[in-house]
């Protein structure tokens, strides 16, 4: 929640000579790809002294000092000391540090990373307290959004201004298909046999649910049809889907069944098997990688359907399947 910069976060020395005062911050950040979370070190800070002859941690380099963020977003600067000959009030500037690349064009991002260009300033009131009866050093730190100290920061619970980071990367997209091999005839002008594609598990249910996986552009769609026509006896005719994006890495199962009609056509017999399909997404320098399809009945989504003429001779009824060539009346 955020709260007014006027709220101090305090770090006292009861030393009679000394106090000290932490600048830290904290780093928000989001993974939208759920393959890339927040890591030791992933964020680097720098804070940089506006008054001249601050006092500066003791990791500083002139007018610098650099850190990096926690496991869990804390960004510290080291212990700035200071004494009786310091009182009065230091400005320090913080920043993350940008790489090469992000800039105010392309919206501070790089390989789907969006950086946060951000300045937030630092006032360190150094005072003697006399109240116990003994001097003591105290520091007093705000947090403003003005070198000029003028505009108070928003800041958390614990006191801190916040640098806000969104991981974002393109998109991976994969095409499922397969064949369908008709038996005993080419397939009639007209005739049509389709084919559909919907989750094979909950996982990719709930990544459908959640537009973490789009199928053909339809956010709405939870499954795809496809379809094959003019196929001749005895040779595979190939099908695809429309394209499947995936926003977010993880491992995606999907099930392909032919669509059995209703009633039957005579002398049909229809592949009633279902294929699983399973499509690995991970990432790989600010983009989405989709593996390719894998198959459950090996190099994709394979049908057959076998057609068999009847008759009827003498009160028997036979049938005859014709293979190489289509039946003459």
């Amino acid at each position: 929640t955020p709260q007014p910069a006027d709220t101090a976060v305090f770090t006292n020395d009861y030393s009679a000579d000394t106090g000290y005062a932490s600048i830290t911050a904290q780093k928000d950040y989001t993974d939208l790809s759920g393959g890339n979370p927040l890591t030791y070190n992933m964020f680097s800070f720098r804070l940089t002294r506006v008054t001249p002859d601050a006092p500066m941690p003791a990791n500083a380099a002139g007018d610098t000092a650099e850190t990096a963020n926690s496991q869990d977003g804390e960004v510290i600067f080291g212990n700035i000391s200071y004494d009786v000959d310091d009182v009065g009030s230091y400005i320090y500037r913080v920043q993350e540090v940008l790489p090469a690349g992000a800039d105010a064009e392309n919206s501070y991002t790089l390989d789907g990373m969006q950086y946060d260009p951000a300045a937030y300033y630092a006032k360190v009131d150094v005072s003697v307290d006399n109240s116990s009866g003994s001097a003591k050093i105290v520091t007093n730190i705000t947090w403003w959004t003005n070198e000029d100290c003028t505009q108070p920061a928003d800041t958390n619970d614990d006191g801190r201004v916040a640098f806000t980071n969104v991981y974002d990367p393109e998109d991976a997209a994969a095409t499922v298909g397969g064949t369908k091999t008709l038996t005993g005839r080419d397939m009639y002008d007209g005739e049509e046999f389709t084919f559909s594609l919907a989750a094979g598990n909950q996982a990719t249910e709930d990544a459908l649910a959640s537009d973490a996986v789009i199928l053909g552009g339809d956010k709405d769609a939870d499954s795809m049809t496809a379809s094959v026509t003019g196929g001749k006896n005895g040779n595979a005719s190939s099908f695809s889907f429309d394209e499947i994006t995936f926003s977010r890495t993880g491992r995606y199962v999907f099930t392909v069944k032919e669509n059995i009609p209703d009633p039957l056509a005579g002398g049909m017999t229809y592949d009633r098997h279902t294929c699983t399909v399973t499509i690995n997404v991970t990432n790989e320098n600010g983009k989405l990688t989709a593996s390719a399809p894998v198959y459950s009945g090996g190099a994709g989504a394979a049908f057959e359907n076998r057609y068999a003429s009847s008759g009827t001779y003498g009160g028997l009824t036979v049938s005859k399947t014709l293979y190489g060539r289509d039946m003459n009346a």
